[in-house]
């Protein structure tokens, strides 16, 4: 438990610092919805924690406010290069520092998650992945709709033969369906 919400304190710190660095308002807006969420499941995680029992609430479901569509198809873009001072933060290096952030956090849940002895703590802690996973399909979006996170699309036919390339595994002779 003190690996997980060390994770969460860390996450939450730099959610802070980023949504003080960032210039676009809707980024900002992003910022400020999934840290509240956040900051709410570390407190219900502390209390499942520090009483050992099931917290005064269920932890809610992170909903994405407004889901656009995923841009497939690349168009050129300038290089990616490491930034050499604070100064050249940028609205796109702040998502995409948040997208790596929240999939790491939603790794550290399910992993240890799986090994957490008390029962209601490790349902606590589970019960968050989805929502991480939503808070990094957000920010991916956020990316993906300004031409920042690009998604190569495959021509049909491509997409087709990858998808026909696999098969149901067959029954043996006999066999019965469950």
């Amino acid at each position: 438990m003190q690996e997980i919400l060390s994770g969460m304190v860390a996450v939450l710190d730099q959610f802070v610092l980023f949504r003080e660095a960032a210039l676009d308002p809707e980024l900002k807006q992003l910022l400020d919805r999934q840290h509240r969420f956040m900051l709410e499941h570390y407190h219900l995680t502390l209390e499942s924690f520090a009483a050992g029992r099931k917290p005064h609430r269920d932890t809610q479901a992170y909903l994405i406010p407004n889901l656009p569509p995923v841009k497939f198809g690349t168009s050129p873009a300038a290089p990616s290069a490491p930034i050499a001072q604070p100064s050249e933060l940028t609205d796109k290096g702040i998502a995409g520092y948040a997208l790596g952030l929240l999939k790491s956090q939603a790794s550290l849940l399910a992993m240890t998650s799986l090994e957490l002895a008390h029962p209601v703590c490790r349902r606590v802690v589970a019960a968050q992945v989805p929502d991480y996973i939503e808070m990094a399909y957000e920010a991916f979006l956020y990316l993906n709709g300004r031409g920042w996170y690009q998604v190569p699309a495959l021509p049909d036919a491509e997409a087709q033969r990858i998808a026909s390339s696999f098969a149901p595994q067959p029954r043996p002779a006999g066999a019965s369906g469950r």
